[in-house]
């Protein structure tokens, strides 16, 4: 007994990429656009006074590092702008990637002893030394994090806490 299935209607899904053209567009300003469009709103939008901060000392920093090097050319102070740049723009893909992790883990988990206010500096000075780390790793492990976002095509956003 076999049945026949007439007037079988068949819907074709053509999926669209962004950046027009199929996905095809390379400029510079559709990756740009890119890394922007694999975070939501919200997300893009908080953190923004610790980003800046970090970023501001983290320059200071490249700074140092890069000019003993060359104290006459300005190659190291294009590296430090261009460093700079880089872990503005990843800066939430860094963080995303850090919230969960090993070091996150350990951090949350670790036990402090000590006066009031000796654990107090101990727990600032320990989140400014983690948004400095994760300011400073922004370019490599931002990068990443946002490959494996366009890979997957997964867009980040913040867990809230219930």
């Amino acid at each position: 007994m076999t049945e026949k299935i007439e007037n079988e209607i068949k819907e074709e899904i053509e999926y669209v990429l962004p950046n027009g053209d199929n996905g095809t567009d390379k400029s510079i300003f559709s990756l740009w656009n890119s890394i922007n469009d694999h975070l939501t709103p919200e997300y893009r939008k908080k953190y923004l006074v610790r980003k800046i901060l970090c970023c501001f000392f983290i320059f200071l920093i490249w700074i140092i590092i890069l000019t003993p090097m060359s104290r006459t050319s300005i190659l190291p102070l294009l590296l430090a702008t261009v460093m700079t740049v880089l872990s503005f723009k990843f800066w939430h893909y860094s963080y995303w990637s850090y919230q969960g992790g090993h070091i996150d883990t350990f951090l949350r988990n670790y036990i402090r002893f000590g006066t009031f206010w000796n654990l107090v500096g101990r727990t600032i000075s320990q989140h400014v030394l983690v948004y400095l780390w994760i300011t400073f790793i922004a370019p490599f492990s931002g990068i990443k994090t946002w490959r494996k976002a366009v890979k997957n095509d997964k867009i980040l956003y913040v867990e809230k806490l219930s």
